[in-house]
């Protein structure tokens, strides 16, 4: 039964039409007509409102919880540039990086994440093993729990000393570890920039490359970085 802003039945005596006043405008419930301006709801709300359907409807709340999307992928990476000038580790960045094998003061490990891709050693070099062409691994220890959505490898430049069967790993404590992405073997990790999608729904502090073979003798990176989901 349809009423009017007094109560009586004088407006519309159609039931499929019903409607409310609002600030001394008639609201019709199936959408046809229009208020403009402000509306005071002197704490009272809307119901039974509908779905949206163009860009300018609002949204309930049913809506937004059933097409919520989740976490977004961060497209930028996440390990800043771990180098503060003339080769010297960034400490200030919570990031800390390691690895099983060192060539050298002059190929730390910390050359993998300085984004430069440039051959030799030094602060623009590379990281390298020492001689070690089996079971060797590189990680990085993020300052929070992420989870890696993406990983970027490149290997030495001189596309010699490659790693070509790997895998990368997460961990919470960094003594034990799960496999979160196996290439095909043989990959071969050459002097371009290959990217990894890793699917796991997991959050790890300290991610690796774990190296199970490589050529002989000196096999490291150029490049290595995360892309994450944001929380």
């Amino acid at each position: 039964m349809v009423v009017d802003k007094f109560g009586g039945h004088g407006i519309d005596d159609r039931s499929d039409m019903s409607l409310k006043f609002i600030n001394k405008s008639f609201v019709r419930r199936d959408g046809s007509n229009t208020v403009t301006g402000s509306i005071d709801m002197t704490g009272n709300t809307f119901n039974n409102v509908a779905n949206p359907t163009s860009d300018q409807d609002v949204a309930t709340k049913a809506y937004v919880d059933s097409n919520s999307v989740g976490p977004r992928k961060i497209f930028s990476g996440y390990v800043p540039p771990l180098l503060s000038g003339y080769g010297v580790p960034n400490i200030k960045t919570g990031f800390i990086v390691s690895a099983s094998s060192t060539n050298g003061d002059r190929h730390i490990p910390s050359y993998a994440f300085n984004s430069y891709y440039v051959s030799g050693s030094g602060g623009e070099g590379e990281w390298a093993a020492d001689n070690v062409w089996n079971d060797f691994w590189i990680q990085v220890e993020c300052p929070d729990l992420v989870r890696v959505w993406k990983v970027a490898l490149r290997g030495r430049d001189s596309n010699t000393d490659r790693i070509y069967n790997w895998r990368i790993e997460g961990s919470n404590d960094g003594v034990h570890y799960r496999t979160i992405f196996t290439p095909q073997n043989p990959t071969y990790l050459g002097n371009r920039v290959q990217h990894f999608p890793v699917e796991t729904s997991n959050k790890f502090t300290y991610y690796r490359l774990y190296c199970l073979e490589a050529e002989p003798s000196y096999p490291g990176l150029s490049f290595m970085q995360l892309y994450i989901y944001s929380d």
